[in-house]
């Protein structure tokens, strides 16, 4: 399913005015700000379908075709970021300004330095300023190690998915300080990226949560939004004032039990193929910031691949193969549609 540059403008007229909105105050001066977000490609050659350049391109395309200030990954690109250069050179050589962010298999099949040095970033989490907006990469691929945080990688010692879940996926207190202070000394409303969600009831969600409530009662719309992957969801909330939006997956939805949904060619081929649902459309999205405080999330609908859906094996849970059209208002009051699945 391609989305041309047509339909993309025919999307923005269903934009529901903003009313106004302490967002609205700090971004009243503001140019609209169009940019496209994708997560959880997982390009692994053999393991997950999809494997193959044309998948991005079409992503790319979509970009291109929309006239995007810039794309953003939202994790799990690749499983081995030395090994996949030529696929990350892809994204990171576009005529779009392309942005990275880490996620927790990124490092799967190297060490992080090598990760990092993929990514063109010297460390996971950074920020950058563009049309008078903040956007804010923060890097969740931390584990508790007794007293000591580890950054996931081969060298690291472990194995992600045996730790308990109070050690994984968490932030360095460092990079806690240093998203206070960078929220804290920005002129612009804050975009936080990450790849975990930052809505849920962990100790690291609610510290981040904690810094956003202190930023926008010390300076009201600092943070508008926080966008993630990880999940293989489309979902949303607001949560004092700030919209969360969880990223649809590029490519699949993972599912924990073993499944024989698909021919015995495609196993043949795809190692993994049985703990998935593909999607056949590679699915992100293309968000507006609007200087009277909305955000406009220009989705996609796509189907299952070989259309096989979540229900054939049992497993729904709300999956879809789509992001959905939808405008957030930062101070709504009110809660959209959320999917509490687990993700990759």
């Amino acid at each position: 399913m391609n989305i041309t540059r047509k339909s993309f403008l025919a999307g923005m007229g269903a934009v529901v005015a903003a009313r106004e909105t302490a967002f609205a105050k700090v971004a009243g001066h503001a140019s609209p700000l169009r940019f496209m977000v994708a997560a959880d490609i997982h390009y692994r050659p053999g393991v997950f379908p999809h494997d193959n350049r044309n998948w991005l391109e079409r992503i790319l395309t979509r970009a291109e075709d929309a006239r995007v200030a810039f794309a953003i990954q939202l994790g799990d690109f690749v499983h081995a970021a030395k090994r996949d250069s030529g696929y990350l050179a892809a994204w990171n050589g576009s005529r779009i300004p392309t942005h990275n962010v880490v996620g927790n298999h990124d490092d799967d099949g190297g060490v992080h330095q090598e990760t990092l040095e993929a990514f063109h970033l010297t460390r996971g989490w950074y920020h950058f300023d563009i049309q008078s907006f903040r956007f804010i990469v923060l890097d969740t691929n931390y584990a508790l190690i007794g007293d000591r945080y580890v950054h996931y990688g081969k060298e690291a010692g472990f194995v992600q998915w045996k730790l308990p879940p109070e050690a994984r996926m968490r932030l360095h207190p460092d990079e806690l300080d240093w998203l206070g202070e960078v929220i804290r000394d920005s002129s612009f409303p804050c975009i936080v990226c990450s790849h975990r969600r930052l809505d849920g009831d962990d100790a690291d969600a609610r510290a981040v949560r904690t810094i956003f409530s202190r930023a926008n009662v010390a300076h009201p719309g600092r943070v508008v939004m926080a966008m993630n992957g990880h999940n293989h969801c489309d979902s949303w909330k607001v949560m004092d004032g700030v919209a969360y939006f969880t990223v649809n997956s590029a490519n699949h939805h993972w599912v924990p039990r073993r499944h024989t949904a698909y021919p015995a060619e495609d196993v043949a081929r795809w190692r993994e193929i049985d703990h998935v649902v593909a999607y056949d459309t590679p699915l992100s999205a293309v968000v507006t910031l609007l200087p009277g405080g909305g955000i406009n999330v220009n989705g996609m609908k796509g189907s299952f691949w070989r259309g096989i859906p979540p229900e054939k094996i049992g497993f729904s849970k709300g999956i879809t193969a789509a992001i959905e059209n939808r405008t957030i208002l930062s101070a709504s009051p009110g809660n959209g549609s959320q999917s509490e699945i687990n993700g990759e």
